[in-house]
């Protein structure tokens, strides 16, 4: 194996190259699926989203956003917020 490549299947080149079937194959396979947001990442994001903030603040914001949540952090049931929440204290 020479190494791993990245195709992009919205390229015309790429169709022209790929036969009907096997684009239509390839392009079904890496469909990424929408991921609707619970309400409290989309309120967590409108916070991220309506300040001009230092990675300090951002993430000074995010823990007190997750602490301040009604019920118990679980990170499988919040995957959306757990996201941003490692994302944003990791950077």
């Amino acid at each position: 194996m020479t190494g791993l490549r990245a195709v992009n299947l919205e390229d015309d080149g790429v169709k022209e190259v790929l036969n009907g079937s096997l684009f239509d194959d390839l392009k079904q396979k890496s469909e990424m699926k929408a991921c609707i947001l619970s309400s409290n990442t989309q309120s967590l994001l409108a916070i991220i989203n309506q300040s001009n903030i230092s990675f300090l603040k951002m993430r000074k914001s995010i823990k007190c956003f997750v602490s301040s949540l009604d019920e118990e952090f679980d990170p499988v049931e919040h995957a959306d917020i757990n996201f941003i929440e490692t994302t944003g204290l990791h950077l």
